[in-house]
């Protein structure tokens, strides 16, 4: 891997050695990251991934936080693994959850012991079920008190059982095999006694068990708001957690167009929608699969272009626009480029960026056009305003694949395994495309044939993340040839 295109920023800190030396250097990893082994080999086969875990039903709240299911108690300094904490607060507050650095914050000590256990319990078991690809319950943590939170807490589950059943799916073996992963809380607020709300950021460094040992893969940037409430009997609950993450607000708007505009009362519905929509990705992900696997076989033939079919004048310089990307990523926080206009779905946006970086010049000539010289879309041949396709996916798809002027020749539709750093991928969930990512470079097996994509992208903010880690049931490939 070509590090001086890489803009790793996501550091832990340094651990502290505490404890046995020899234990203390078993579980450090480079760079202060630590190690989460994995047991067991993956998933055997899809009917075994696609069993549910566990049922989306919640009837009665389960038993309050109990002392002996607890992470144990540690040592001031340590985290519940017997870790060193390696980012502990000013306040000295201990690190309760496993894997997890706690960010400086000055709301910290607003929460209480049980408002961060709860919070570290749902986020461990998120990553563990990540680790091994079976979605763990999360439901036990919840205790939805209406409709909409019920709804909200079978989003939860499944949106973790669909992530673990793609990613089974796919030939690379897509276990977490380490990870570590930091929250800062951002607001508090106690709306009574028994009711208050955080609000958090995630960061994330993993590591998916097919790639080289050196490639880390960041998150960063993922706001959390969750909603805890307390029993009768005092036990605090999770009444609900949204996340603005790309996946999860995937899923959500599937669900959506599938039940419609009103809140269900009935939750057998909300199951049924839900286990549909999981029964309906899952085998889309099969065929996406295999459709995968017959590209990798002929990549390299696929690399050629037809002859005489495209020409150009310029050259694409791809380093530069790779070179961009890590520019624009953080492991740890969020980054924009406030040169440009910021958009919540900013992908597209950022791809385009990097493209004009490589030296691709803006193109308002045409039907077809690309270009940002202000945020009002305007469609003239002049370099006022802005096209849609700089800022919206399937636009950008369409000037890609018509495009006869100036601006960046590309080919469209190809394999997606005969791509190059600095072209981009697309991401499509069942029937709708909802992303463009940068790819930033090409994965080989032994046998030196292509087995994935590492790509940045900053909607959810990404960095070497794979292209088979993503939830896609389709992908498209626009590669950049050069420039007129």
């Amino acid at each position: 891997m070509d590090e001086t295109n890489r803009k790793k920023t996501f550091w832990m800190g340094f651990l502290a050695g505490i404890g046995v030396a020899a234990l203390a250097g078993l579980l450090l990893y480079s760079g202060g990251v630590l190690s989460q082994p994995v047991q067991g080999p993956p998933p055997s086969s899809l009917a075994e991934s696609r069993e549910p875990e566990v049922p989306p039903v919640v009837v009665e709240p389960a038993g309050p936080l109990e002392e002996s299911s607890l992470p144990p108690e540690s040592a001031p300094g340590e985290s519940s693994a017997g870790e060193p904490s390696s980012s502990a607060p000013p306040s000295g507050r201990e690190v309760i959850g496993e894997f997890a650095v706690l960010r400086d914050s000055d709301l910290i000590n607003a929460l209480a012991d049980e408002h961060l256990e709860l919070i570290y319990r749902y986020f461990d078991r998120s990553y563990r079920s990540l680790s091994t690809l079976k979605a763990e319950d999360l439901l036990d943590l919840f205790s939805p008190r209406t409709d909409e939170e019920y709804e909200n807490s079978i989003l939860n589950q499944l949106s973790l059982q669909m992530l673990c059943g793609v990613r089974a799916v796919r030939e690379n073996d897509l276990r977490l095999d380490r990870y570590r992963y930091g929250i800062r809380i951002t607001a508090f607020e106690e709306k009574s006694s028994d009711c208050v709300t955080v609000d958090l950021v995630e960061d994330s460094e993993v590591h998916f068990t097919f790639l080289d040992d050196g490639v880390d893969s960041n998150t960063s940037g993922v706001q959390h708001r969750f909603v805890l409430v307390r029993d009768a009997a005092g036990a605090w609950y999770i009444g609900s957690h949204e996340q603005d993450e790309d996946f999860t607000q995937q899923i959500w708007a599937k669900y959506l167009a599938a039940r419609g505009a009103s809140v269900l009362t009935d939750h057998d519905r909300v199951n049924a929608i839900f286990y549909d929509l999981y029964d309906k990705m899952l085998s889309a992900a099969e065929r996406d699969e295999q459709s995968r696997q017959e590209q990798q076989g002929t990549a390299r033939v696929d690399a050629r272009l037809p002859a005489n079919q495209y020409t150009w004048k310029h050259e694409y310089d791809r380093d530069t626009a790779v070179g961009y990307s890590y520019l624009w990523v953080d492991g740890m926080k969020t980054l924009r480029n406030n040169a440009w206009q910021i958009y919540g779905q900013n992908g597209t946006n950022y791809v385009s960026q990097c493209l004009y970086a490589g030296g691709i010049p803006m193109d308002c000539t045409g039907g077809q056009q690309w270009k940002w010289c202000g945020d009002t879309v305007n469609t003239s041949q002049m370099m006022i305003g802005r096209s849609a396709s700089w800022t919206d996916v399937d636009a950008f798809y369409l000037y890609a694949r018509s495009n006869e002027k100036g601006g960046p020749v590309t080919l469209t539709d190809g394999n997606v395994f005969s791509v190059r750093p600095g072209d981009v991928l697309q991401l499509g969930l069942l029937d709708s495309w909802y992303q463009s990512v940068l790819i930033a470079e090409t994965i080989s097996g032994p046998d030196g044939s292509p087995i994935d994509l590492l790509i940045n992208t900053n909607t959810t903010d990404r960095i070497d993340y794979p292209a088979s880690a993503l939830l896609a049931t389709n992908l498209r490939a626009i590669r950049v040839l050069g420039f007129n």
